[in-house]
């Protein structure tokens, strides 16, 4: 859990940014909060770093002969969700393995048009939705299906910290700071900030991942960045 409230982070932000063309009396918390928000989002997600406090997991069952099954389904909104990191069928102790959804469409039905059916052994992601592949039968109908996903940090609120580890604090009120000099047309500071955000985020990356492979015996990370199934909403 971070230690800076969200008060102190707006602080921050328009202590640097607040007298740079507009005045301090320009900024409503509002707009700076609008700017947290979205280096936020910037730093929690799972291609920035995979934070282990975003890693959930939910469940749905199988129905037969249907493939599609929305996000929300499994006991989450669509919005939460940023992306898979692996799909299991708990009533087989089977993992399903990743494909694209171009995959999936190429392989989903037969020449003659039908869907093919049999033990889902596949999964892809397109937009809001988690399809299976191939379709289920009815002996597979009802078969738990867990979704192990990385979640989206939750919105700062009146005074709480972030949710993420203390390290991120900084590198937030970074991000912020670049995007108010963006949005407020100052390019050259706006240029200046990035460079900053990204080295500080470079720097933490750097040193959780050494403190990981001491703490665990030299085991890398459970998730492979290349394996996530990312989440877009249209």
């Amino acid at each position: 859990m971070g230690a800076a409230t969200l008060v102190e982070m707006e602080e921050e932000v328009r202590f640097t940014v607040g007298g740079y063309g507009t005045g301090t009396d320009q900024l409503p918390n509002t707009r700076v909060d609008r700017w947290l928000r979205w280096a936020l989002l910037h730093v929690g997600r799972p291609g920035t770093y995979p934070h282990r406090e975003l890693m959930t997991s939910a469940t749905f069952a199988l129905v037969a002969s249907d493939p599609d099954y929305a996000l929300a389904s499994f006991g989450t909104s669509t919005d939460d969700v940023q992306a898979i990191r692996r799909v299991h069928n708990e009533s087989r102790g089977r993992r399903l393995l990743p494909m694209s959804h171009r995959q999936y469409l190429d392989a989903a039905r037969t020449g003659g048009g039908a869907l093919v059916t049999g033990e889902p052994e596949q999964y892809a992601v397109d937009g809001a939705n988690l399809f299976v592949y191939p379709a289920p039968t009815a002996t597979y109908a009802g078969n738990t299906i867990r979704v192990f996903f990385y979640r989206k940090p939750v919105a700062l609120a009146a005074n709480p910290a972030i949710e993420l580890a203390e390290d991120w604090d900084e590198i937030v009120i970074a991000g912020a700071i670049w995007r108010g000099f963006r949005a407020l047309g100052i390019p050259e500071r706006a240029e200046l900030a990035k460079i900053e955000f990204g080295q500080l985020i470079n720097e933490v990356v750097d040193r959780l991942a050494i403190e990981h492979v001491e703490d665990h015996d030299g085991r890398s990370f459970e998730v492979e960045l290349h394996d996530l199934q990312e989440v877009t909403t249209r």
